[in-house]
């Protein structure tokens, strides 16, 4: 998620404490999509388009790891029902890319 200049520039150290949490762990993830994606643009033509990066955005649901609420896992649910309708194809072409290379 984007952290504003306006809203931290004053802020304090507790303030910090949980976008710099989110900055350190999304990090991680980035850079491992930015080395996947160097690897894959290094194949054949072909294969550089199996890879894919799933993202769905969580909606009205909470990121925090320990929020085990019933309202919470229905809207982790319901975010990804709605990744799944709006990402079908997508969903699809994966599908069949893992089956066709799946082992006898």
């Amino acid at each position: 998620q984007p952290y504003h200049y306006q809203d931290f520039r004053n802020a304090g150290e507790l303030k910090w404490l949980g976008p710099i949490i989110d900055i350190l762990m999304s990090g991680n993830a980035e850079t491992v999509h930015y080395q996947l994606s160097k690897m894959f643009d290094s194949l054949h033509e072909d294969d550089q388009k199996d890879y894919h990066r799933l993202e769905p955005h969580l909606n009205n649901a909470s990121a925090e790891m320990d929020n085990v609420t019933h309202k919470n896992t229905y809207e982790l649910q319901q975010a990804g029902l709605k990744y799944i309708e709006e990402n079908e194809e997508l969903l699809r072409t994966i599908a069949q890319k893992l089956v066709k290379n799946a082992p006898v």
